[in-house]
């Protein structure tokens, strides 16, 4: 670039800093002088309050649900304002004939122009091979959708593999145990000049699968996915699988454990509209929220009681439910089971005496509802913040099959394959998740970085966002 094109930019980045300043100044001072409001006049109802901080609501989740929900009362036109800071925050904005260039992290924009497409549920191809690209905040924003990159080496998969079996070496075979890692969407629907960026998640669940105990069920959700890989299976805008990719999982495990599982056209079908989830939330990229997704979820007709436990008592059981429909737009991931709840316990019309237990992180949420109508009981610890122990579940609810089941990010992730051991027998309230993050991050810090793959790109995972 010449001296002329350089002034131009850094006098174009100095009037960008200077607008982002003065917006942040103008919401500070907006929200500390407007005060918190009690009631909406316009809406006839009240607002929440503030949260209260305590150490068990920011463990289970329950304080950045319940302080989203009272930053989007007391100050509704934040989303706008995000907006207008997100595009002025970055000074190397530029559009010419449909084609956006960004001062990404990892990259700019391939050439060309985006291709629209439709969200929802259209037959036919649910990816454009021809689609163009972009990289920002390390994920790859393609055919009008969002997606993480996977980087783990093997050795990853090795170490989950090891952790799975020393649960199954520490509980013995009393119960079955089976293992489920499952891809993310850019296995199936990144193609073409961007398939480098991401390593093979195939690949990694093989070999990780090949160092499993063989009294260990491996089950195979990649192939049922991959089958149905037209259907509308993940979220563009959101980390997570749909309801119907959850229930490709759902049909994999059913032929692993010898169960028959309950058709899909059998349930009552309900969708959210206009859902535009976590990978939206961390790029705020305005294709994604031009293209929001539908959150569709399937009500069965199989009897239930669902009850949830927010407490390290282990007797401490709530009325919960299966499905919250009282979610909708950003939140509408949440209608199943409620969110992230440390553990759940459903009781069932099934008489066949066997009983689940699922060791599931979030992806999980949307999972296990279809497991009502195989098991009499079914019973979900989130392993990030379970209080209990799986030899007190094991035994207090004679489990019968024990499921663990994870995304192929989770199990790339030492701290989390860590601590599913220690879930085995480390007695509630004496596990300190932040300590123990911090330990894990010492360590990996610590190990030397493992050599770059030629044309492969090593791209961090994504933080849940969905607490």
């Amino acid at each position: 670039m010449n001296r002329s094109g350089t002034k131009k930019v850094n006098v174009l980045a100095t009037i960008h800093s200077v607008l982002y300043l003065v917006i942040l100044i103008a919401v500070g001072t907006i929200l500390l002088t407007a005060g918190e409001k009690s009631k909406s006049e316009k809406e006839k109802r009240e607002l929440m309050k503030l949260p209260v901080l305590s150490t068990e609501s920011v463990l289970s989740g329950k304080f950045m649900k319940d302080f989203s929900g009272y930053v989007t009362d007391q100050f509704p036109e934040r989303e706008r304002i995000l907006e207008l800071m997100d595009m002025v925050k970055n000074p190397f904005w530029v559009s010419d004939q449909g084609v956006k260039i960004v001062n990404f992290q990892n990259g700019a924009e391939a050439p060309g122009a985006v291709d629209d497409t439709t969200s929802g549920f259209d037959e036919g191809d649910v990816f454009d091979p021809n689609a163009t690209g972009k990289m920002k905040n390390n994920l790859l924003i393609y055919d009008n959708k969002a997606y993480q990159l996977f980087g783990a080496l093997p050795a990853f998969g090795k170490h989950y593999a090891k952790n799975v079996n020393k649960v199954f070496d520490m509980i013995g075979d009393s119960v079955k145990i089976y293992s489920m890692v499952f891809p993310s969407p850019a296995e199936f629907y990144v193609k073409g000049k961007y398939d480098s960026l991401s390593r093979s998640e195939k690949a990694f669940i093989d070999s990780l699968y090949s160092y499993l105990n063989p009294k260990i069920v491996r089950v195979d959700a990649y192939s049922e996915l991959n089958r149905k890989k037209r259907d509308y299976l993940y979220f563009g805008t959101d980390h997570h699988w749909t309801a119907r990719g959850a229930y490709q999982a759902y049909v994999a495990f059913c032929k692993s454990a010898g169960m028959k599982p309950k058709p899909l056209d059998t349930f009552k079908r309900k969708v959210k509209h206009d859902f535009v989830g976590s990978l939206y939330s961390y790029t705020r990229d305005p294709v994604l929220k031009e293209n929001p997704d539908s959150v569709e979820y399937f009500i069965s007709n199989t009897k239930n009681k669902v009850y949830f436990n927010y407490s390290n008592n282990f007797g401490a059981w709530q009325d919960g439910m299966l499905l919250n429909e009282k979610y909708n737009g950003a939140s509408s991931y949440l209608v199943f089971t409620n969110g992230d709840v440390p553990v759940i316990k459903m009781i069932t019309g099934v008489k066949n005496k066997r009983r689940i237990l699922v060791i599931k992180e979030s992806f999980g949420n949307a999972f296990v509802p279809f497991l009502i109508n195989n098991f009499s009981e079914v019973y979900v610890a989130d392993f990030r913040y379970f209080k209990f122990t799986i030899r007190q579940m094991l035994r207090d609810y004679k489990i019968t099959d024990l499921l663990i089941l994870n995304n192929s990010f989770s199990a790339a992730t030492p701290f989390f394959t860590d601590r599913l051991v220690k879930m085995v027998d480390t007695p509630p309230g004496t596990f300190d998740i932040n300590k123990e993050l911090g330990k894990s991050n010492t360590k990996e810090k610590k190990k030397d970085k493992p050599k770059k793959t030629e044309n492969k790109t090593e791209i961090p995972t994504v933080p849940d966002t969905t607490r």
